[in-house]
C-alpha cells in the first residue's frame, strides 16, 4: 500500500509540470549538454587523476600562479541583488521534499534558506518531484500557509553534487547528471517568476573541487540565461568551499563566477572530509575525533576561514 501511494503520488507531481514544458526543458537539457559539452564523467576522472597524482608525488597543493586577467586589478565582482545583502542567519539542510519543514522555514524569521538538494536530502525519484513541486508551487504563490516570495526568506538552492545522476531521465541515451536535473527543472520552471520579483534564482554550488568546476558552472549560467532570455548575470551562486584543493584557487574561483557570484562560504565538515579523502594515507593529516576536536576555533579550520574572508574582502576593496 504503501508503495503504491508513494507512486500515486510521484505520478501527480510530474503531472503538476505540464508536457508541454517537460518536453522543452528536456530539449534544453539536451542542448545543453552537446553546447557545453557537460559530462560528469569527464569532471570525475579529472578529480581521480588530481588525486593520484598528488598521492604518487607526495606533494601539496600550492596556490596557482595567477593568469594575467586574474592579476588584472581592473576585474570586479557583480554587486548583489538587494535580497542578497542581508544574510544573518540562513537555515540549512532544508530539504523541499519535507513539506513541513519547508513551510516552517518560510514562515520563520530568517534571512535565508538552503532549499537543499544535498546533504540534507534523500534523492529518490519521488523526493525529487516532491522537492521541485514544493518548490513551484511557493514560487508561483499556491503553496497554502506561508507567505508570498516576496516577504519570505529567500531561498537559494542547493543543487545535488556532481557525482550523483539522475538515472530516472535519458536524454538522448544519457544519464543527466543531478545537479543538472534539479537546476535545469527549476531554472525552466520558475526562474521568470523569480527575476520578476527581484527574488532569485540563487544557489549554493557543493562539492566543487576546482576554479574549472567553477568555470563549468558560470558557462552554465549564461548559457542559461540566453537561451531562456533572462538578463546577463541574474543568476547569482555562493560556492561552498569545502575542498581543501578549492582552498588554494580561491582568487580564481571569484574571477570565474564574477558576474554570477554570491560570494563564498565555508563548510567545515565536508572540508575537513577532504582532508582524509585527499591526504588520508599521510600520517601527518591524521585527524582526531571529529566529535571532540574538529570546530572553527581549531587553527587548520580557522585558517581556511580566515582566508576565505581574505579572498572576498580584497575583492570588495578592489571594487571600491
Amino acid at each position: 500500500m504503501a508503495a503504491t501511494r508513494r507512486l500515486s503520488n510521484t505520478l501527480s507531481h510530474l503531472q503538476s509540470f505540464s508536457p508541454d514544458g517537460l518536453e522543452k526543458c528536456r530539449r534544453q537539457l539536451l542542448d545543453g549538454l552537446n553546447e557545453l559539452g557537460v559530462t560528469d564523467i569527464k569532471m570525475l576522472k579529472q578529480r581521480t587523476k588530481r588525486k593520484m597524482d598528488l598521492n604518487s608525488s607526495g606533494e601539496l597543493p600550492s596556490f596557482l600562479t595567477h593568469s594575467p586577467e586574474v592579476q588584472d586589478e581592473t576585474w570586479k565582482v557583480s554587486p548583489v541583488p538587494q535580497r542578497l545583502q542581508c544574510r544573518t542567519v540562513d537555515l540549512g539542510d532544508i530539504s523541499p521534499a519535507n513539506t513541513e519543514l519547508f513551510k516552517r522555514a518560510l514562515k520563520s524569521s530568517a534571512c535565508g534558506i538552503q532549499t537543499d538538494f544535498d546533504d540534507g536530502h534523500c534523492p529518490s525519484w519521488s523526493n525529487q518531484l516532491l522537492g521541485l513541486y514544493n518548490i513551484y508551487q511557493f514560487v508561483h504563490g499556491k503553496m497554502t500557509g506561508v507567505p508570498l516570495i516576496s516577504s519570505a526568506p529567500v531561498i537559494m538552492l542547493r543543487p545535488r553534487a556532481w557525482n550523483m545522476p539522475e538515472l530516472n531521465l535519458m536524454v538522448d541515451g544519457r544519464v543527466i547528471p543531478g545537479p543538472l536535473f534539479d537546476f535545469g527543472l527549476h531554472m525552466f520552471h520558475n526562474s521568470k517568476v523569480m527575476i520578476k520579483d527581484r527574488n532569485g534564482p540563487f544557489f549554493y554550488l557543493p562539492k566543487l573541487e576546482g576554479s574549472n568546476e567553477v568555470k563549468l558552472w558560470n558557462d552554465i549560467f549564461i548559457w542559461t540565461e540566453q537561451k531562456l532570455g533572462l538578463p546577463f548575470g541574474s543568476i547569482k551562486a555562493c560556492v561552498l568551499i569545502e575542498s581543501i584543493l578549492c582552498s588554494f584557487e580561491l582568487d580564481q574561483i571569484l574571477f570565474e563566477l564574477r558576474h554570477h557570484s554570491a560570494g563564498l562560504n565555508c563548510g567545515m565538515w565536508d572540508y575537513s572530509a577532504s582532508f582524509v579523502s585527499n591526504f588520508g594515507d599521510r600520517t601527518d593529516f591524521i585527524l582526531p575525533d571529529r566529535k571532540k576536536y574538529v570546530s572553527m576555533d581549531k587553527q587548520y579550520l580557522k585558517s581556511y576561514m580566515d582566508l576565505v574572508i581574505k579572498a572576498c574582502f580584497v575583492v570588495v576593496l578592489l571594487e571600491k
